[in-house]
């Protein structure tokens, strides 16, 4: 029994040590050839690992935010029955197009003298939508117009970024995004190649990226340097852009979220620091090299010939033309909301109470007194009016689409809106201190600073029209976005 036992513990050894000597010896070209091999399909599996975690993300994305998506579809789709392409200036078109060809053919950034914008990154940006996609189409106007339609659809999502950052679910955001993008003055203006709506849209992007960087929960120092890209390049378009900054600023000292600190000083840089150096650097270009343009030149001239009592005048009128296009604007949220009325009353909070007060007072005082004077809406008509929808000068002599006997009760509907308008949105003020109220009150800073930009283009008209719509195109993405945020909880029907 032992020898047995002994002859089976002295075999186990040898028949392992067999095994292990025969796998030894085909392991060394076992392993070379499954190693090779292992090499040879590493980078299809790495390929075929980063489309499958593509195709998940955009799964995710497009079942998270297909409202959004069916948005944006809606608003490509549009295009189908636009003449984008047809090879005619709108309105200013023509002295911007001359600016994009000389860039081209004698490469030399040239601002005419008519131009009153700085209008840089709009040539820029032109240029190469003219340079690619004018051969393939046969039409430089109608490139130079895809250039800013692409902008446009770029600050589609930016406007449903904001309305999320404003505490709104997806649906409601959507809804935003979607009056933004076909409301009429945004659309007809997203079709030309004027610098509102590239410098609107330039603005929602950066307001977007500072509402998302400045979150008072969680700073983000990136989302704060592209918003101060966005800015730059929305003055290198208008020179309103540096309000978006300047607006930015003013709301951290205001609500004691700046100091002067090490800190501090970093923030100031994140928020402001290039477009301090795009104002430099174009003054320099503009004066050393460039020129000042005439009518550059002249624009503080008229400010000052205008004098007190005549700029006391243009912005009493302003003030109530803006309230009474955000009831236009705002016309179709406050559409939805009618019949929820009942869930609508007076502000509780002393504040909101005041704003109400202010708001009604505009509106009945400006009323009163357009209306003495035999004006209706729209009261400054360009892009929007009793013509229809578009440019005046491209309307011909086609019918109006508004019979004059229908101004007035026009007039009075954007009232009632604009009335409504400012009863929800004083029901959300005085709300307890917030991450969200924070979002907010940034938000209303830089859309009354946008208030402040319509004032200086606006004194070319004071004596003869007032004002022209498009100048109220960037307080467009504001009105519908506080709109939407003051029914956020209330059923839309």
């Amino acid at each position: 029994m032992s020898a047995r036992r002994s002859q089976r513990t002295s075999g186990r050894p040898r028949a392992s040590h067999q095994t292990s000597s025969v796998s030894g010896a085909s392991s060394p070209s076992t392993g070379h050839v499954s190693e090779g091999a292992a090499r040879a399909d590493r980078p299809a599996v790495t390929i075929s690992r980063a489309q499958g975690s593509l195709a998940r993300t955009l799964r995710r994305v497009a079942e998270t935010h297909w409202t959004l998506l069916a948005v944006m579809g809606a608003f490509f789709l549009s295009m189908l029955v636009i003449p984008v392409f047809a090879d005619v200036p709108a309105t200013d078109d023509w002295v911007y197009a001359r600016s994009v060809e000389i860039l081209l053919e004698e490469s030399e950034l040239r601002i005419f003298d008519l131009s009153v914008v700085t209008l840089v990154f709009q040539v820029i940006w032109g240029a190469y939508f003219a340079l690619i996609f004018g051969p393939l189409t046969d039409s430089t106007f109608g490139a130079l117009r895809l250039s800013t339609i692409v902008l446009t659809a770029i600050s589609i999502p930016a406007v449903y970024g904001i309305c999320r950052q404003l505490g709104v679910e997806r649906g409601k955001s959507a809804l935003g995004a979607a009056v933004y993008a076909f409301n009429p003055l945004t659309y007809s203006l997203g079709f030309t190649f004027m610098s509102d709506p590239q410098f609107s849209a330039l603005m929602v992007i950066s307001t977007w990226f500072y509402l998302k960087g400045l979150d008072r929960d969680k700073l983000d120092a990136r989302s704060i340097l592209w918003g101060s890209v966005f800015a730059s390049l929305a003055f290198l378009v208008r020179q309103q852009g540096l309000l978006i900054p300047f607006a930015v600023g003013i709301y951290l000292l205001a609500s004691r979220r700046w100091w002067f600190n090490r800190e501090g000083l970093v923030t100031a840089w994140r928020i402001a620091g290039i477009p301090a150096l795009t104002l430099g650097a174009y003054g320099l270009w503009l004066t050393l090299v460039h020129g000042v343009p005439e009518q550059q030149g002249q624009f503080v001239d008229r400010i000052t010939e205008a004098g007190l009592n005549d700029s006391r005048l243009l912005i009493g009128r302003l003030i109530y033309i803006t309230v009474a296009y955000i009831g236009l604007f705002s016309l179709p949220i406050t559409l939805s909301t009618f019949v929820s009325l009942d869930r609508w009353r007076l502000p509780l909070s002393v504040g909101g109470r005041v704003f109400l007060l202010v708001w009604t007072g505009i509106i009945v005082t400006g009323a009163v007194i357009f209306f003495s004077e035999g004006r209706v809406m729209p009261y400054i008509q360009q892009f929007l009016g009793l013509h229809g929808v578009g440019p005046t000068d491209l309307v011909g002599g086609r019918p109006l689409a508004l019979s004059p006997r229908w101004a007035l009760p026009f007039t009075l509907v954007c009232i009632g809106s604009a009335a409504l308008f400012g009863l929800m949105v004083s029901q959300r003020i005085g709300q307890k201190p917030s991450s969200l109220g924070a979002s907010v009150s940034l938000f209303v800073v830089i859309g009354l600073f946008q208030v402040l930009g319509v004032l200086p283009p606006s004194y070319h008209f004071r004596a003869w029209i007032i004002s022209v719509d498009r100048y109220l195109l960037p307080i467009v993405p504001f009105a519908f976005c506080l709109a939407i945020w003051a029914i956020r909880d209330v059923s839309i029907n």
